[in-house]
């Protein structure tokens, strides 16, 4: 399945948790109803399988509190990306400027308060249509010429893997580039040639 955009991932982890929660807190006669698939559940072999089933949903509710901790780093980017989805930002407890001061390595300037000016004002102008048809990216490729500072960095942001796996598959993709009778490569051949082999596999792929 196709994984979310990187600024949808805060909501996801949250509406995983409070689902997770949920599921826990939920009675015997409620829990065999909604994982009721259409076969007859006895009551028996449910309640035999309840507290493995709570001890499963324990172990994702501590991982999913651990991540969504405000010290781990990747949380607080994924929370502050979403001030760059033009269908969320309104919605956000806080103003724009504050979530962008949570991005790594940032000095928030004025040029870039100017652009986030002018960032809302677009926004705020979008009717519930646009909202709905929206394109985030081309949305902000459509707003460089008047908020190149900000719409550089969404651009830069908004495109941050969602997932390792890519880079995953390019580290695996080099046992096809380099095997016993290739030994002789210099480096950068190599990394051309992983390059190539990975980027051609995903153009064939889509």
């Amino acid at each position: 399945s196709q994984l979310p955009d990187v600024h949808s991932y805060y909501n996801m982890l949250l509406g995983l948790n409070e689902w997770a929660k949920a599921l826990r807190c939920m009675s015997l006669t409620d829990l065999i109803q909604s994982v009721n698939t259409g076969q007859k559940i006895e009551v028996a072999s449910a309640t035999d399988v309840i507290p493995t089933l709570h001890t499963v949903l324990d172990e994702m509710i501590r991982k999913l509190q651990d991540y969504m901790d405000d010290s781990q780093p990747g949380y607080k980017f994924l929370s502050a990306i979403r001030a760059l989805d033009p269908r969320q930002v309104l919605s956000l407890p806080s103003n724009a400027n504050t979530h962008l001061e949570c991005f790594p390595d940032l000095t928030v300037t004025s040029e870039l308060l100017t652009d986030l000016a002018i960032y809302m004002d677009r926004v705020k102008n979008l009717s519930p249509d646009d909202q709905n048809n929206l394109d985030v990216l081309q949305f902000w490729k459509a707003l460089c010429a008047s908020a190149p500072a900000l719409s550089q960095l969404a651009l830069e942001y908004l495109c941050v893997p969602s997932s390792g796996v890519d880079v995953e598959r390019s580290f695996s993709m080099y046992k096809t580039v380099l095997d016993d009778k290739r030994m002789n490569m210099t480096e950068d051949t190599v990394k051309t040639l992983n390059f190539i082999y990975f980027n051609s596999k995903n153009v064939c792929d889509d």
